[in-house]
């Protein structure tokens, strides 16, 4: 299965909401692309290959995203860090119930 544009575009959103937050004192990490493969390995569920490395997102199916936004979401959660498109899809959801 293939990506959407709308998963991609709010997984990077996420991802750099995240990375913009640790690195703003928290973390010392210079770049974007060691940030995210760091998250990767960071995600005991994330797709390996067979020699243990990360799979790019790119080659992952639409499921398997979805489970790793998730755990971004409970990893920013837990240490701290209200990251605002969570916060926006909160919002959206509220204003859906009223």
């Amino acid at each position: 299965m293939q990506i959407s544009t709308n998963l991609n575009r709010y997984y990077h959103s996420l991802l750099t909401d995240f990375w913009k937050q640790a690195t703003a004192g928290r973390l010392n990490i210079n770049s974007f692309e060691k940030f995210k493969d760091g998250v990767k390995d960071l995600n005991n569920e994330y797709p390996r290959a067979d020699d243990g490395k990360t799979i790019s997102t790119t080659k992952i199916s639409a499921k398997d995203l979805c489970r790793h936004i998730e755990f971004i979401k409970d990893f920013a959660s837990y240490y701290g860090f209200e990251l605002a498109i969570v916060e926006a899809e909160w919002e959206r959801i509220k204003q859906m119930a009223r």
